[in-house]
């Protein structure tokens, strides 16, 4: 946010695997991302670690659409999965949207793998 972004500015940090994302969310902690890939039916998890910049693989994919609902939107490479994501304000629920499934609702702890507790904001920084 220091400097002015163009069309040659290089990026600070990459979250590789993602082919096709089409959404992006930050858990409420910002410790995590989650990425809906529309070109699979996954959901990629990008963990923090010391900060966001540099070149990282998702800790988790989690698929959020079934084969056969993810087979129906096949019209290229880049359709079928997941195009919308939200994460609710308790920072619990994460709802999930594309053409062939108009809204579908996880828990955030079964997108990211951690226990429901481990994803309360830290309020002590503020």
């Amino acid at each position: 946010m220091s400097a002015p972004l163009g069309p040659d500015t290089e990026p600070v940090g990459i979250l590789q695997n993602a082919n096709y994302p089409h959404g992006l969310r930050f858990t409420g902690d910002d410790r995590q991302i989650l990425v809906a890939d529309a070109g699979s039916p996954l959901l990629h998890v990008y963990d923090r670690d010391a900060g966001w910049s540099g070149s990282r693989m998702p800790s988790r994919s989690v698929a959020v659409l079934d084969d056969e609902t993810f087979g129906r939107g096949r019209a290229s490479v880049e359709e079928g999965g997941p195009k919308g994501l939200d994460i609710d304000r308790s920072n619990s629920v994460v709802a999930v949207t594309c053409e062939e499934q108009t809204l579908a609702f996880f828990s955030l702890a079964s997108i990211t793998g951690r226990p429901a507790a481990a994803l309360e904001p830290d309020l002590t920084c503020l």
